[in-house]
């Protein structure tokens, strides 16, 4: 979480460059209800309820942003609206993850149920993720890619717009941090695929990293070999070289 920290940060930086630190009417309204919420989340946390506090606590960070921000022109803050939307969104991830494991409170599994919703689930309010259909698959473990990942695209797109950059490279950096987290997920469901014998996935995901590493193999000092069909890794019989 230093990595959402640090973003916000980063856009602080350069909201300060703009124009001075005033906060306008609407900012300061804003800012005290987000710190009332987050007062009030503090507050109502349950046993062992880290996401909550988590929670609570961006609520309030967000809050104290607010309170020195000035939201007169939202052309002029939009950076920051997407660096936040994009914590939220790990953080949503994050809540669903942990409390199905932990069945913490209601609140935080209905909301990291509907954040992962949108992201392939099914439903986790039984404290359980219910497997997806094959269309889903694609959306369903990359958002592992936002819990580990999501924080490297709210660093890059933070640091892309505090800095006087062209519009060109701004657009790189963000798709880059995108894409690197995207491969995360895919590598982490490898991993994960390989152990639970998940044959589909593992092979699905194989060739999409063997897919990315080829076009980019020029630039990249590993090189991968080719996915083995996993029809012929698992078939039963006698190996060569080996006695039968």
């Amino acid at each position: 979480f230093l990595a959402d920290w640090t973003a916000f940060l980063l856009m602080a930086r350069r909201h300060a460059r703009i124009a001075p630190l005033q906060s306008s009417p609407l900012s300061r309204i804003l800012g005290l209800i987000l710190i009332a919420l987050s007062v009030v989340r503090l507050l109502t946390v349950g046993e062992a309820d880290s996401i909550a506090i988590i929670f609570g606590s961006y609520l309030g960070l967000g809050g104290a942003y607010l309170m020195f921000t000035r939201l007169g022109d939202l052309r002029e803050c939009w950076p920051e609206l997407l660096v936040a939307s994009i914590v939220l969104l790990r953080v949503g991830a994050i809540a669903g993850r942990v409390d199905s494991w932990l069945h913490v409170t209601p609140f935080t599994v209905e909301i990291g149920s509907w954040f992962l919703y949108l992201l392939g689930n099914e439903t986790l309010v039984q404290g359980q993720t219910i497997a997806t259909p094959m269309g889903a698959v694609i959306l369903e473990w990359p958002c592992t890619g936002l819990l580990t990942g999501g924080g490297l695209i709210a660093i890059a797109t933070a640091l892309a717009f505090s800095k006087s950059w062209s519009r060109a490279a701004k657009t790189f950096v963000f798709l880059s941090a995108i894409t690197l987290a995207f491969l995360t997920g895919c590598m982490r469901v490898v991993v994960m695929s390989y152990v639970v014998s998940d044959a589909q996935k593992f092979q699905f995901y194989g060739w999409i990293f063997y897919l990315c590493h080829h076009h980019l193999r020029p630039f990249c000092p590993i090189h991968l070999p080719r996915p083995t069909p996993l029809s012929t890794v698992f078939v039963a019989g006698p190996r060569p070289g080996l006695p039968a």
